[in-house]
Order: C-alpha cells, then structure tokens, then sequence
C-alpha cells in the first residue's frame, strides 16, 4: 500500500518539504549507508524512454547516496507488461510507472470509469492514485505519488485525428478520450527496503515536477549524457554531487 493513500496530492507536497532533513545532512547519509550495507538493489527501466532514462538516474543515485550496491537494468519488454507484472518476471526491484497507466492495464474497467466520472484536478488524481493501490498485491507497494505527470500525461491516450465510427458527424472534429493523470510513482516489493529508504524514495518522488523531467528528457534526447542532465536537479533537491566527466 501507500504511506498515505488518502493523502492529497497538494498537501503532501507540504510534508515532503519539511523533510528535507532526510537529505540534507551528511552523518545521516552516513547512517543509511551503513543500514544498508550495500544491498544489491536493481531499477527497471524503458531504454526507449528518455523519461525512463531520467527518472531511472534520479532514483540509482538516491540509493546510492544512501550506500546501495545499485545498477539500472535496460528491460526490453517494457512496453509489453506493465510494472506489476514487470516487478514479478523481471530480475529487477524497482520499476516505475504513472497512476493512469498501471490503473489502465491492472482494471481497464476502473479506469474508463474514473476517465467519464466527472471528477478532474486533484480529486481525480487522488482517486486515480487510491484505485491503482486497489489493483496491488498484497507483497507489491508504492510511496505518494509524485506531483509530476509522465507516461503521455493522460490515460487512454487520444489518437490525433480519428475517433471511432458513428461519434463525430462528418466535417466535425473527434472529441477528446477522457483521460486519467498520469503521476509518477516507483513501485517494489513491500519487503525490499527498510522504512528510512522508503522515506527516502517518498521524499524524492514528491519533489518532482513535469517540468523538470520533461527538461532533463529532452536534453537526453538531444545527445546530453543523463548523468550531466539530472546533475543539477540531484543537487538541489536532494543535496547530492555526482561526478561528472571532463568536457573535452
């Protein structure tokens, strides 16, 4: 389950920054590193996916800030299953996806439902994000959902120009598929990390913005090296510096 399903999406943000001193301090990274005593940990990632690629980075220097043994895994049947099934077939003990995705391919019914429901802004997302944790296995677990928006930001995806036979007159445009946001959210094994890594993994994925990831993909797919494209943003929201290579 969530740390706190019922939480809202605005309100956790609150919570998130008054714990910044989860990363802000050195002795404690220390400690963590110690906790940890670097366990093996992988993240699955889309190797298609700029988006994957940086949220992928984001995530293995968080646990390797806090002294992980930690490698990204490139899974090339990504597309094909989604992060439930993913977690269960895959060698891997993180995978990431959005709220709207997973509910679409966990309960296809839930989600049309939600999508024609009326309700839209936060009250959508905070109900998409509790119906998704309603698809879970006992043994499969998620944090707070990031504020950012990913995955295509909307479930189902609308087709540009088409709509299906007999629901648009002819000469008129096709309406619009109702969609679901599509917040980030890692998910894992409820028994893989201990509760400081939790908060940990809680903390960095409520500070997240669409903004930020969408501009640390599109420099990834534009040439940059992804650890040169989340640098900066790894250190100001998380107090992390990773080395860079040298330019030449």
């Amino acid at each position: 389950m969530g740390v706190n399903p019922k939480r809202s999406i605005a309100g956790a943000a609150a919570l998130a920054a008054a714990s910044v001193f989860l990363v802000g301090c050195s002795t404690a990274d220390n400690a963590l590193a110690a906790f940890s005593d670097t366990r093996p940990v992988s993240i699955g990632i889309d190797p298609d996916s700029a988006e994957q690629v940086v949220l992928g980075e984001i995530y293995s220097e968080i646990f390797n800030s806090m002294g992980y043994a930690v490698g990204v895994t490139s899974l090339e049947d990504f597309a094909e299953r989604d992060a439930v099934q993913l977690l269960r077939t895959q060698e891997v003990d993180l995978v990431i996806t959005c709220t709207g995705t997973l509910l679409g391919t966990q309960d296809h019914t839930a989600a049309r439902a939600l999508a024609v429901s009326g309700e839209t802004g936060e009250e959508l997302s905070v109900a998409t994000y509790d119906a998704m944790l309603g698809t879970f296995p006992a043994d499969i677990r998620t944090v707070d959902p990031s504020p950012a928006q990913g995955c295509g930001a909307g479930y189902p995806a609308a087709k540009q120009g088409t709509a299906p036979a007999g629901t648009a007159p002819a000469g008129t445009a096709p309406a619009a598929k109702p969609q679901l946001p599509q917040n980030i959210v890692p998910i894992f094994t409820d028994s893989k990390f201990d509760r400081k890594t939790v908060q940990r993994i809680n903390f960095i994925t409520r500070v997240m913005s669409t903004e930020d990831i969408a501009e640390a993909a599109e420099r990834v797919e534009g040439g940059e090296p992804v650890r040169s494209a989340v640098a900066e943003w790894l250190m100001e929201y998380a107090n992390i510096t990773i080395g860079l290579a040298p330019e030449n």
